[in-house]
């Protein structure tokens, strides 16, 4: 089984990892860890301040930083996985959820996985426009992780509070 984990930011690590250790330590299974970073957000906010040649160097810093949080997530994934379940991370710039729907597709993943913040109200999945994109067009099925305070909630009695995922085929 091929698993593609899109990590947005530190926020939700922990209920993904737990997710992703739970769901699919087994052997087989291909990991890849993706994070995506938005170029023209770097670009409008570091032009309006210092203009364009600041750009790259910003650019940079993202990229070497996702790749820490990337290379933790997996050295926190490792021990709870199979040892025989490779993890591989990758950092890519562009539009977030075609990026992660264009890893998909190329990396013929099985199941993408992916947190969401809650900050959009999409339904009953109160989900943000990246999980919903990702949702609308992926070709395989698509987990939902919540952040745990979110999923323990009263109002919603009915999530899992172990991971606070939604699986979605």
């Amino acid at each position: 089984m091929r698993v593609l984990v899109a990590i947005d930011d530190d926020t939700l690590i922990s209920p993904i990892e737990d997710f992703v250790a739970a769901a699919f330590s087994h052997h087989g299974t291909i990991i890849k860890l993706l994070h995506v970073i938005e170029p023209s957000q770097v670009t409008d906010t570091v032009t309006s301040m210092s203009g364009h040649g600041e750009t790259r160097k910003i650019l940079e810093e993202r990229m070497k930083a996702a790749s820490s949080l990337l290379n933790d997530v997996r050295n926190d994934l490792h021990p709870k996985l199979l040892a025989s379940v490779p993890i591989e991370i990758s950092v890519l710039l562009g539009t977030p959820h075609r990026v992660i729907l264009d890893t998909a597709e190329e990396s013929q993943s099985d199941v993408i996985v992916l947190g969401s913040h809650g900050r959009g109200d999409l339904s009953r999945l109160r989900i943000n426009s990246v999980s919903y994109a990702v949702l609308s067009h992926a070709e395989c099925a698509v987990t939902v992780v919540k952040p745990r305070k979110w999923v323990e909630s009263e109002d919603h009695p009915s999530k899992s509070a172990d991971t606070g995922a939604h699986t979605l085929a």
